[in-house]
């Protein structure tokens, strides 16, 4: 769309025909198969990878997907959908994360590679899904961010853009909130037939890096070695993040120095709200990620 959104619709065999021999205006955009999730709820994974870090969250359906009770929206729709028929939550675990972040440096690699390191990425946001089978399915990338991304625009001179980078920001976020549903069912004209599920109540808890309420589930974890190299990158300082005084606030100062440089403290991790993730991972993109492969 034009506001940058990306709209997803989906389709039964009736929809299908009318989109494709009768519908007058259609949008660019991908004809996808359907690929049946494992379990009997309907699920999307997107992943926020950067050569540093990767993220995995899962959006999962409330309804079951064969319940032919409700209308098909409401039981397909997922990042797209309203809060209170679906459920955001992190994924857990090392397995299926690991394998979504080896596809995502795939993708990175390849487009870098094509077109002879002109573009190469520093972070982006894919859709994943996961079949009965286990099988992991990309589905497709709903934001990206160049490295050199800031040198590319024509809204800002060069002298801006060195200043913005020299506070570690070398782009600009990545866009979540861009899946939507067609018009005709943000209108609420699809054809519903039961009520909205109960809305569970949201648990809060205290961001340790900067001390705003943040829904639980959507706390980032992020390891203590990021903070670290995020911070001296985006001040210049090797002094002691303040988040760790919050941690650890029985801890002298002097301690906690000797402390930061011990392998096993670097790697314990530690859950924080988005934008503090965001402050501590966006001035260590600007390193090349494929310096190797020039």
């Amino acid at each position: 769309e034009d506001d940058g959104s990306t709209q997803i619709e989906y389709f039964d065999l009736e929809s299908l025909r009318e989109f494709l021999f009768e519908r007058r205006d259609r949008p660019d955009g991908l004809l996808q198969k359907f690929i049946h999730p494992a379990g009997e709820n309907n699920h999307l994974l997107r992943a926020l990878w950067s050569p540093h870090v990767t993220m995995l969250e899962r959006c999962t359906n409330r309804r079951n997907i064969n319940d032919s009770r409700f209308d098909l929206y409401q039981r397909a729709a997922t990042f797209e959908a309203p809060n209170h028929e679906v459920e955001a939550q992190p994924v857990r675990g090392s397995a299926l994360t690991t394998c979504v972040k080896a596809i995502a440096e795939q993708v990175a690699e390849h487009i870098y590679l094509v077109s002879s390191g002109a573009l190469s990425i520093s972070r982006m946001a894919l859709n994943f899904k996961t079949d009965a089978k286990d099988r992991v399915w990309l589905l497709f990338a709903s934001s990206l961010r160049l490295e050199d991304e800031l040198l590319r625009t024509d809204k800002l001179s060069e002298q801006e853009c060195s200043e913005i980078a020299r506070h570690g920001f070398i782009n600009t976020p990545l866009e979540l909130d861009v899946l939507k549903l067609p018009e005709h069912v943000r209108n609420g004209k699809a054809s519903g037939k039961a009520a909205p599920t109960s809305v569970k109540e949201k648990q809060f808890c205290e961001c340790p890096a900067c001390s705003e309420q943040v829904e639980t589930c959507r706390l980032v974890v992020v390891p203590y070695r990021l903070i670290l190299d995020g911070e001296e990158a985006a001040t210049g300082s090797s002094d002691i993040p303040a988040v760790f005084r919050t941690l650890f606030p029985n801890t002298s100062k002097e301690d906690l120095k000797a402390l930061v440089h011990t392998p096993n403290f670097r790697l314990r991790e530690v859950g924080v709200c988005e934008e503090c993730y965001m402050r501590y991972s966006t001035p260590l993109l600007g390193k090349r990620h494929y310096e190797g492969m020039a």
